[in-house]
């Protein structure tokens, strides 16, 4: 559990002690102290850290003070005011950044691979197509797993991404996943012979070309670059063009 406080924000010693109070109930800090094996006045600052951002209350029990969490829930509150402020960190790091140079970015491993795919999203404009040019929709799904997929349709419906999909071959479980998938979805097949199955597709998203492949290790190639996103796009359009209708 103190791994998982410090992800939430509350430094080491932050986390010791608001763990301790979890588990003893409202106690005194002499009682903390004893228990922890920690010198006092670290006790002491870390209690002063945990009433400054809410998580913890000091009050006088008969003349004598004593310690408490505060509900469990401010936990939550403050990572949303924490996201607030990210999100305008970003927004206003962003508006310097527009015309920062061209660059190439391999995400590799699974870890960065899933978490890759919302942080793109954050940064997108609100009814922005996501072109997909390999289809593996349905493989991709089961690849990102619940939690990140959940994520991912989440700001999906928040932004109004769409899809324009292009398959070369697609099986009837494709077809009903991309009927289920809840945002709006294109989607036609090219036909003709594929020498193999495809693992992995490109994406035109935004500014951006991705390369990615689902074998492992997955990893995806992010191409920021003014010019290589209309050249991959110009050949997503000829191809979308011959392709036939799916959805």
């Amino acid at each position: 559990m103190i791994k998982e406080l410090q992800l939430l924000g509350m430094s080491r010693n932050e986390a010791i002690v608001y763990w301790a109070l979890v588990k003893s109930g409202p106690c005194r800090a002499g009682a903390l102290i004893e228990e922890l094996d920690i010198h006092r006045n670290i006790v002491y600052q870390a209690l002063e850290h945990l009433i400054y951002k809410g998580y913890a209350a000091k009050i006088s029990v008969r003349g004598v003070w004593q310690y408490q969490i505060t509900e469990p829930g401010v936990i939550l509150s403050n990572l949303k005011r924490h996201e607030d402020v990210a999100r305008s960190v970003i927004e206003e790091i962003s508006s310097f950044s527009r015309n920062a140079a061209r660059f190439i970015k391999v995400h590799e491993g699974v870890d960065s691979y899933r978490r890759y795919w919302s942080a793109a999203l954050e940064r997108v404009p609100v009814g922005t197509i996501d072109y997909v040019a390999g289809g593996n929709t349905e493989y991709w799904s089961e690849f990102m797993g619940k939690s990140y997929l959940d994520a991912y349709w989440k700001i999906c419906r928040e932004k109004e991404i769409r899809w324009k999909t292009l398959y070369f071959g697609v099986t009837d479980a494709e077809r009903k996943f991309l009927r289920s998938a809840p945002l709006n979805v294109e989607a036609r097949n090219c036909t003709g012979p594929v020498p193999q199955a495809f693992t992995g597709n490109f994406n035109i998203i935004h500014d951006s070309v991705i390369l990615h492949t689902m074998q492992k290790p997955p990893r995806i190639i992010e191409m920021r670059d003014e010019a290589m996103v209309p050249m991959f796009q110009n050949y997503f359009d000829i191809l979308w063009h011959q392709a036939e209708a799916i959805l």
